[in-house]
């Protein structure tokens, strides 16, 4: 029996071993999946912007064509932006197409399937895209009046309702168009679980959770079935930080390639988003050139800069030509407060701890400045009353009902 003993050390060793070696395949399979995959997204996201900014604005918007156009180049650019080492590329970029077309397929199908009952969704987003969809080149004139929900209209980044209206025009499901907050989610959750395995060099399953919160962010997930634009700016913002980590820290292609991609996204989703995406730049850059990056550290500067004059040339340009302020109408003369219409007037007077227990401790009511503010609870929860009867306002369903944005026009000058 003692001779047994060193036999079976033996074999629980090779047993110990085989199974390292299985965790170490997957942790690699999965990082060489993840990367290529969250960059894909987001470049294929970034062209198919400038692709199709470029084409409204010389007067052929092919909104249909632009977002295949814009895959076949992604894929090239992430090809050459690959890891050659082990002669993986094609492969990895292989999967990276495949889980893509799942995401977006999955993507797809949720928004599909759900109506926006957003205020603001209905209120200009849908229009903003049945406008283009119609043909508006907002290069070149301006929809009238110059007031709410035209103002927005002409003076909000287009971004967004670029990457709609090409949804709508392939699909032919205006639902659907607001499948982009799902795939950037999806994106960003990919994007961090890749910074967890390779930098980070956590546990695979700790890495998988990482993703799945961050992909799940309450700032995204709550506007998944709307055409709001924050979840994607959050998103954006979580992907340009990770891209930027794996590029400095193991001087990853792909890193810097979903570090420009990004920031180009972010300037032309919301003013906010170009603000963020310059600060991020400058820090990146800044970083860069402590570590030796050099040129490579502004690239994503450059892309900030490219998005302004390119598919943000309106409004960003266009306002300042017309001699208003670049972020105009949320800053400058004659600058327009959102925020004022939806405070409620009995928040007036407290301090700003007081309005903080305040909104997180009341029950969910009418953004208006007027509704009840709601009976307290315990922050964070939601009672059955919340769930069972929404508070909110709607202007009618996004679809093919009499109340639908379709059969809203607006004039053009």
């Amino acid at each position: 029996m003692n001779d047994r003993a060193p036999l079976k050390q033996v074999h629980s060793f090779a047993a110990l071993r085989r199974a390292v070696q299985r965790a170490s395949l997957s942790r690699e399979l999965l990082s060489a999946s993840l990367t290529p995959l969250a960059a894909l997204a987001v470049t294929h996201l970034a062209i198919w912007l400038a692709i199709g900014a470029l084409g409204i604005a010389v007067g052929i918007p092919s909104y249909a064509i632009t977002p295949i156009l814009a895959l076949v180049i992604a894929v090239i650019v992430v090809g050459a932006c690959s890891d050659r080492k082990q002669g993986a590329v094609p492969s990895t970029t292989v999967v990276a197409v495949l889980g893509l077309g799942l995401v977006w397929g999955a993507a797809l199908l949720y928004a599909h399937l759900l109506d926006d009952l957003s205020v603001d969704g209905q209120g200009y987003h849908a229009l903003a895209v049945l406008e283009f969809r119609q043909d508006w080149n907002p290069f070149r004139s301006l929809l009238t009046p110059d007031s709410p929900p035209q103002l927005w209209l002409n003076h909000y980044p287009k971004g967004p309702w670029i990457w709609a209206a090409g949804i709508d025009a392939m699909f032919g499901s205006f639902r659907a168009a607001k499948a982009t907050n799902v795939v950037l989610a999806i994106t960003a959750g990919a994007a961090v679980a890749c910074v967890a395995l390779t930098v980070l060099r956590a546990p695979l399953g700790r890495c998988l959770v990482f993703g799945a919160l961050a992909a799940a962010n309450p700032v995204a997930s709550v506007q998944f079935p709307t055409m709001y634009v924050d979840g994607q700016l959050a998103s954006l913002l979580t992907i340009m930080g990770a891209g930027a980590i794996v590029w400095i820290v193991r001087r990853s292609g792909l890193g810097l390639l979903m570090t420009c991609s990004a920031a180009f996204c972010l300037t032309d989703i919301k003013f906010t988003g170009a603000v963020y995406a310059g600060l991020f730049a400058f820090a990146i850059a800044a970083i860069g050139l402590l570590r030796g990056q050099r040129l490579r550290s502004f690239m994503p500067l450059i892309a900030c800069m490219l998005a302004l004059v390119g598919p943000g040339y309106t409004p960003y340009i266009t306002n300042l030509l017309q001699g208003k302020h670049i972020l105009y109408p949320v800053m400058g003369e004659g600058r327009v407060d959102i925020m004022a219409r939806m405070t409620p007037t009995a928040l007036e007077g407290h301090s700003a701890i007081a309005k903080l227990v305040f909104s997180l401790a009341a029950e969910t009511a009418n953004s208006c400045q007027n509704c009840d503010p709601g009976q307290l609870k315990i922050p964070f929860t939601v009672r059955l009353a919340e769930a069972r009867a929404p508070r909110f306002r709607t202007l009618g369903r996004v679809g093919l009902v009499p109340s639908s944005p379709r059969h809203f026009y607006l004039r053009r000058r």
